[in-house]
């Protein structure tokens, strides 16, 4: 018989990590592939849910054997609404632990890619003193990262419940309550009548196809897209830089003003 069992961080010290044990490489939460007795059989890794649930179907279509080889145990903390898997990775804020939405509409950044990321628009001089957005918002996790690298303020757009009051909770407990603006909206129709800020960060859910539009509609010196695919951009946008970390594309695209 196979199947998976989901269990929450504070329930075992270890991360499962299904992925990691058919093969391929997995970003995401941190982990340890766990026996059938919970011992550790595999080093630290990371894991994106996505890449579970392709590799669950794999190996259903292919008979289960590797699923059949090891009872794996998975920890996929940000279902839970649980502290403990996402923290600020840099800046005035470093370490600081944030609180994920409940249920399975959002998908946090992982730390790796969020300190990839903001490493590269350090280098760009693109975080002290900017203006940012983050749609999609989530938990937060992006905008509370450049506010804690000195940003001078972050508009957090969201239309999940769940998410809102995460990034609410996110921002009290950072302190950072006067250079945040909360909107409960959705993203895609916000954006259309912002106006103009330095930084637009999107990390809408994976399967997302309206990139044309939302860049069309945005208006920014730099837009940050992280996707499950690389994105094509037009005039007046420029790819800066693309980087992949497994399964997930980030894109830094540059508008006709970066750098004015």
């Amino acid at each position: 018989m196979n199947f998976v069992s989901v269990v929450f961080h504070d329930q075992v010290e270890a991360f499962g990590t299904l992925g990691a044990a058919i093969g391929h490489e997995v970003t995401g939460q941190e982990g340890v592939i766990v026996g059938p007795l919970g011992q550790a059989i595999a080093g630290s890794l990371a894991l994106d849910t996505d890449d579970l649930v392709r590799h669950v179907h794999r190996s259903t279509l292919l008979g289960g054997s590797h699923l059949g080889e090891l009872v794996a145990s998975y920890t996929w903390a940000a279902t839970a609404g649980h502290t403990g898997a996402v923290r600020i990775v840099a800046g005035s804020a470093r370490g600081r632990r944030l609180v994920v939405p409940d249920g399975l509409t959002t998908r946090p950044t992982t730390d790796r890619v969020r300190e990839a990321t903001f490493n590269a628009l350090f280098s760009l001089d693109a975080i002290e003193d900017a203006t940012f957005v983050d749609l999609f918002a989530g938990s937060g996790a992006l905008g509370l990262e450049a506010l804690s690298r000195g940003a001078t303020h972050a508009t957090f757009v969201e239309r999940d419940r769940s998410a809102l009051a995460a990034v609410r909770k996110n921002i009290e407990t950072l302190g950072f309550g006067e250079q945040a603006t909360v909107v409960a909206a959705d993203s895609m129709r916000w954006v259309a009548t912002a106006g103009h800020h330095d930084v637009v960060l999107a990390d809408p859910p994976y399967g997302f196809d309206e990139w044309d539009e939302l860049l069309l509609a945005t208006q920014a010196g730099l837009f940050v897209a992280e996707s499950n695919h690389r994105i094509e951009v037009a005039e007046p946008w420029e790819m800066l830089r693309e980087r992949t970390y497994g399964s997930t594309v980030v894109s830094i695209v540059s508008g006709p003003d970066f750098g004015s």
